[in-house]
């Protein structure tokens, strides 16, 4: 087997370590404590480190003490601990918490009463038993290991190896560990808490499995199988793991259609030795197919397996720096298993696997639990319920709810045309009560009814088709229920019935076979109320939007889809203003991703894909990511039921990536346009440095025409996202040019991505552009403008050309603090031309004329002058989303430098959207606008030349949550900018410099929310906003906390403030609408806001973290990018960021907890470094890559040459890791996860002697008790 010479001391140490050391137990963390939980939140109660018992943690009283660790857990996990209830405290209670909640209040509970000689397992919000307590003889002051196994809802304890409790419970299914002390003082010592990452439960195991730091590690006798099968059983799935073999000469076995002992499946085996994976059935272990590929023990794969029907594909990725595994590496047709359970197996030796997981449910909903007979099963589309016989099967969540929003995707499938697929939501349990909304194939209807007795409550009729998904989403408030379907604007079904009024959610099928996908519930008071969520900014529910694609109009809706990680999200509008989402348009599939790309309304067949009847045609870029650069080319799918299912096109692709069939041309993003002129279509593609065109008369045939670019006319990053279309100029239709847009990449050179555009002629074959070539048009001098486009189909009568983009930038695209969602559309705009004398003709945007629909009560000023010393013209107008609408003149002799506005105003925070007379410029800055920390490229100035206009200049002005749109001039000028205030920083203002300005004219209008109701009108309190939901400190910190009281014209908005644990954070408030938090200690505290008038409350959780080093004189670059916080010091970045320390060494031992955040990120220990880290070594450790890496960089660059040692390793995102690197001369060893061996071993002497540091990549990295010995 070939390795790579740079790994090859690592692979060997490796081998002969059998990797053991990466499987020990950990090691010391602090003095006096040991495990690998090194972070915790106290939240009551007073906890400290004992210097030999560990963390204690004493009651006052029979009081609860509380302390919860940063560390998550979900289905799989062993958490186990050494606890002693302290001689002193004879009735004193210690507890382990786990799957709970942040503060302690829910979750469970497994408790050690010495006074009572017994172990209790309960749930604590109800303080219910989950099995008699079990009996063991104690004493105070002695310590018990106590041990729990979770597997799904199957939770097992052992105290001091015997099993105490086996249980089944769905309550909980993830939260938080912790500690609990009762009555008195108790000590918890070598804590550990090992994952499994897997959606498959229920696991058997025969042999010996041990749950790690890294993974389930399965250890089989020479020449022995051992198994693990699941109770997780499927049809069609996708079935994946990440497989370590550990040693060269064992096999690690994917199982899927199994029995229940693994005797008769199928298996994937994972070969090292004979280099090969084999597909075989383990009965009579048939060979099916195998394949030789290079597979070296010790390194982490990842294989991933496609059942589906008699179909069966295997993917592997043997490769994470450059991802490989997107094309099948086996495939095999066979019809010997249909169905059976997924599981794992190991012959002659050890092999780890982590990241199991099976096709499932997407859903925010926990603690599923079946009933009503049948069976519910995981499915490559989602969940499969079927019902017994003409009966129904019910699968309901654990936790109720009141009033919500419930949105799903469901479907009947095609052999059960008799069946129904339904939602249930507030019902009594599992078994009875609610309400049912099902949709009706066989009587074509959807249905609301009560559960209880089946009496209907509202039906709809509807054309019902089975094998189609049917996107549902129910409001429910009080005794209101509103139904809509399939993105309908109004609802499809709107009753009264207060028969219930809270209770759980869940599915039903009834009479056949059903599928769901993407269910999910929020509360209707949380429902699109994220910080930073915008108010009328498109944003998608949870996930990222990037690239707005195939806009169009048909059929009375306006269809927008959008880039969503490779694939097309969906939603529709009426207009435009209002969306609703509906299910992924175009998914990947196996030619592969769905990039970028355009749509057409094809209203007269002339594709021949309609017969008798029109649709929308979608032509998108097909991205393989394992051939050359994507091997781009153009497929198209196509709608016939107004885009809300659709059918790949059978003679794909299209048009071929003009490199060929394998060609690596840089080729995407087809933009469509029918061209009245010549009467045929053309396509407009990106080819990096170039735009080609083709020209159609049929949407399916393409010929090539022509390039424009190259040169002179690349003035920025490669060229993107091209738009082609006319428009007249200044309205004149016999006066009409062809416009050009495009979007550019990132360079130094435009601060990021760009936007740009021509104007010129095309003869049906050519673009030739009006301007110079080194002519650089800008359609946007904002930062946060990308891939901008136009719909089509918009009817003659209407005739405008109306744009949406992308609000952000190729420096930081998704980076934005936001969650769970990233990226937002801007508002819909006018696209002009408009010949400016002395200029030329120029592109301008304007809002569209359906904005002003959102526009409450303007407040109006008309003709003030306004002095730099008067008062503030706006002083009463406050908000988070509004328009501004104003015509500013500089008088006759004004000595006037600047004047704007100040928006989003509050506690040293605002954005200036301003004019500067001496240069002529319109600016926005956004310097203060809020968060930037999270980039380094934030740009937070931009301006361009507006000369004023017969002395005035007009400013229409857009602002939301965490957006600014400025259209100077009637959209002669405009910037588009993401902006990140404190939900409570409301403020206006009106300001001038050097002398006075006149307001012409000005109105200021609140915008609705179109995504929720909130309170707008009336005297009394009744919603309070916080600036923040959360807020992480440093001990001896002080914080202003502001909050809003909504609605805004409330007479009384004075507040009073409180906290839930002084000795944490304490609150003195500075003014009727703000306090100053004060972090006294590490812990969790809970930062209240009440009114005077109502008791209307809101709250915002601080942590007070705690950062344990001997080094000193630390310092971050970027300084707003590193912060304490309960998991130690913690980095989060979109690119290196690095925490310095002032301190330097030459031979040393260097030690830290390292703890990755599950949303992403590497981190690196830095060491013999300059004093910013840009030269020194770097220890890294990147789950993305699944490695440990040693390299150094040098002047902030590192390449391939500067690697000095690789690891393979499963690494947990979400685990705490301890590292040791010891240096002596030219030696550099590194100890991970408290090995007694080190994993890297190398000799360098780039370096000497530097200083220490610590740095985060891409994400977030924490890092406790961080010393140098």
């Amino acid at each position: 087997m070939k390795r790579s010479s740079f790994k090859l001391t690592a692979f060997l140490l490796a081998l002969a370590l059998g990797l053991s050391g990466l499987y020990s137990s950990g090691s010391a963390l602090a003095a006096g404590w040991a495990g690998n939980t090194p972070g915790y939140l106290p939240v009551s109660g007073t906890w400290t480190q004992d210097g030999t018992n560990g963390l204690r943690g004493v009651s006052s009283g029979s009081d609860n003490a509380f302390n919860m660790s940063t560390t998550s857990v979900g289905t799989n996990f062993v958490y186990e601990a050494d606890v002693k209830v302290d001689a002193s405290s004879p009735h004193g209670v210690a507890s382990l918490v786990f799957r709970a909640s942040a503060d302690g209040s829910k979750g469970y509970v497994l408790s050690l009463d010495p006074n009572l000689d017994r172990i209790r397992l309960f749930d604590y919000a109800t303080g219910t038993d989950l099995a008699t307590p079990f009996s063991k003889t104690m004493s105070d002051g002695s310590s018990y290991h106590l041990k729990i196994a979770a597997d799904g809802s199957s939770l097992k304890v052992y105290a001091d190896s015997a099993q105490a409790f086996s249980v089944s419970d769905t309550k909980y299914s993830s939260g938080l560990t912790g500690f609990h002390v009762y009555n008195g003082t108790a000590y918890f010592q070598n804590v550990y808490v090992n994952v499994l990452n897997t959606n498959v439960t229920g696991w058997n195991a025969s042999g010996t499995w041990n749950l790690t730091s890294q993974g389930w590690k399965g250890t089989a006798a020479s020449n022995q199988n051992i198994t693990a099968i699941s109770a997780t059983s499927s049809n069609d799935f996708s079935y994946e793991s990440d497989v370590q073999i550990t040693d060269p000469y064992a096999l690690g076995t994917l199982l899927f259609r199994s029995n229940a002992d693994g005797t008769q499946a199928y298996g994937l085996q994972i070969d090292p030795n004979q280099d090969r994976l084999r597909l075989y059935k383990t009965d009579g272990n048939v060979t099916l197919a195998q394949v030789d590929t290079q597979v070296d023990s010790g390194k982490v794969y990842h294989v991933r397996i496609k059942a589906q029907g008699s179909s069966i594909k295997i993917y592997w990725q043997y490769d994470f720096l450059n991802p490989t595994g997107y094309n099948p590496l086996l495939t095999v047709t066979d019809t010997s298993y249909t169905q059976g359970f997924a599981g794992i197996g190991v012959y002659n030796g050890s092999a780890v696997f982590q990241n199991i997981l099976i096709s499932t449910l997407k859903t925010n909903l926990e603690g599923w639990t079946a009933s009503g007979g049948g069976s519910w099963i995981p499915q490559l589309g989602g969940f499969k319920g079927t019902s017994s016989g003409s009966s129904d099967t019910y699968n309901v969540v654990g936790a109720g709810m009141s009033d919500f929003v419930l949105e799903g995707d469901l479907s009947v499938d095609n052999g059960t045309s008799h069946g129904t697929a339904g939602l249930v939501f507030r019902a009594a349990s599992a078994s009875s009560g609610g309400y049912v909304l099902n949709i009706d194939p066989n009587l074509d209807r959807v249905r609301l009814f009560n559960r209880s007795g089946g009496s209907t409550i509202a039906t709809a009729n509807m054309n019902i088709d089975t094998g189609r998904v049917y996107h549902i989403e129910i409001i429910v408030s009080g005794s209101s229920i509103k139904v809509y379907v399939d993105g309908g604007v109004t609802p499809l079904i709107s009753a009264t019935d207060s028969a219930y009024t809270s209770g759980v959610i869940g599915l039903n099928a009834f009479n056949g076979t059903a599928y769901f996908q993407n269910i999910y519930a929020a509360d209707l008071s949380q429902y699109y109320n994220e910080t930073y969520r915008p108010q009328y900014h498109f944003t998608e529910t949870r996930n990222r939007s990037s690239d707005p694609n195939g806009l169009v109009y048909y059929q009375g809706e306006y269809h927008m889809f959008h880039q969503q990680d490779g694939e097309w999200a969906h939603a529709v509008s009426t207009d435009l203003v209002h969306w609703k989402h509906l299910p992924l348009a175009i998914p990947r599939n196996d030619a592969g991703d769905a990039w970028s790309g355009g749509a057409v309304a094809d209203l007269n067949n002339v594709s021949g894909l309609f017969p008798g009847g029109s649709g929308i045609i979608a032509y998108y870029t097909s991205f393989n990511p394992e051939k050359p650069n994507g091997n781009q080319k153009i497929h198209i799918a196509y709608s016939s039921d107004k885009g809300r299912t659709w059918t790949d096109y059978a003679n794909n692709p299209v048009v071929e990536n003009p490199g060929g069939s394998n060609g690596g041309w840089d080729f995407r993003d087809p933009k469509i346009v029918w061209d009245a002129d010549h009467s045929k279509w053309v396509m407009v593609v990106s080819g990096n440095d170039n735009v080609r065109f083709y020209t159609s008369t049929n949407l399916l045939n393409w010929t090539y025409a022509s390039a424009f670019g190259y040169g002179a006319y690349l003035h920025g990053g490669i060229m993107e996202c091209p738009d082609l279309f006319q428009l007249p100029v200044d309205g004149n239709a016999a006066n009409k040019k062809w416009v050009l847009v495009l979007s550019t990449g990132a360079v130094p050179a435009t601060h990021g991505s760009a936007s740009e555009y021509f104007v010129g002629s095309f003869d049906g074959t050519t673009f030739t552009s009006d301007n110079p070539a080194a002519t650089v048009l800008r359609t946007e001098q904002g930062k946060d403008m990308y891939a901008a486009m136009t719909f089509d189909g918009i009817p003659a009568a209407d005739g405008r050309r109306i744009s949406i983009g992308w609000m952000s930038n190729w420096d930081y695209p998704f980076s934005f603090p936001t969650s769970p969602w990233n990226g937002q559309m801007s508002v819909p705009r006018e696209l002009k031309l408009t010949d400016i004398a002395g200029t030329g003709i120029r592109l301008t945007e304007t809002p569209v004329a359906e904005m002003d629909a959102l526009r409450g009560a303007a407040t109006s000023i008309n003709n003030v002058t306004v002095t730099p010393s008067s008062a503030n013209p706006l002083a009463t107008v406050t908000g988070t989303a509004y328009e501004i609408d104003a015509v500013l003149e500089l008088p006759t002799g004004s000595t006037a430098s600047e004047f704007g506005f100040h928006l989003r105003e509050g506690g040293g925070q605002k954005t200036v959207v301003g004019y500067k007379t001496g240069s002529s410029e319109m600016f926005v800055d956004r310097s203060s606008a809020g968060a930037d920390g999270f980039t380094a490229n934030f740009h937070p100035v931009q301006s361009t030349v507006l000369p004023l206009e017969n002395g005035r200049v007009k400013m229409r002005i857009y602002v939301d949550q965490s957006s600014v749109e400025a259209f100077g001039n009637d959209g002669k000028a405009v910037f588009s900018d993401m902006i990140f205030p404190g939900s409570a920083r409301t403020s206006l203002s009106f300001y001038t410099s050097g002398g006075d300005v006149k307001i012409v004219s000005l109105n200021a209008y609140p915008l609705d929310n179109v995504w929720r109701s909130e309170p707008a009108s009336g005297s009394t309190p009744q919603k309070v906003v916080m600036d923040q939901t959360r807020v992480q400190l440093a001990a001896g910190s002080i914080y202003r906390l502001y909050a809003d009281v909504l609605p805004r014209s409330a007479s009384n908005k004075t507040l009073v403030w409180s906290s839930s644990n002084p000795a944490v954070a304490s609150v003195a408030q500075t003014d009727s609408v703000s306090t100053d938090v004060t972090a006294v200690a590490q812990g969790r505290a809970v930062i209240t806001a009440t009114t005077q008038a109502g008791g209307i409350v809101s709250s915002t959780v601080v942590e007070v973290g705690s950062f344990t080093t001997n080094l000193t004189g630390w310092n971050s670059t970027p300084a707003d990018s590193w912060t304490v916080t309960g998991d130690g010091v913690s980095g989060t970045f979109d690119k290196d960021s690095n925490y310095m320390s002032g301190v330097s060494g030459t031979d040393f031992t260097y030690e830290a907890d390292v703890k990755l955040d599950r949303a992403g990120g590497a981190g690196s220990m830095i060491f013999r470094a300059n004093a910013d880290g840009s030269s020194g070594y770097y220890f890294n450790i990147d789950p993305n890559i699944k490695a440990l890496r040693l390299f150094y960089k040098l002047n902030g660059g590192f390449s391939s040459s500067q690697m000095l040692a690789g690891v393979p390793a499963a690494i947990i995102s979400g685990t705490a890791y301890h590292v040791k690197v010891v240096t002596s001369g030219t030696n550099i060893k590194v100890y991970f996860d408290g090995a007694s061996t080190p994993v890297i071993d190398v000799n360098d002497a780039t370096f000497t002697s530097g200083y220490f540091g610590l740095n985060v990549f891409g994400g977030t990295a924490s890092y406790q008790n961080v010393n140098k010995n």
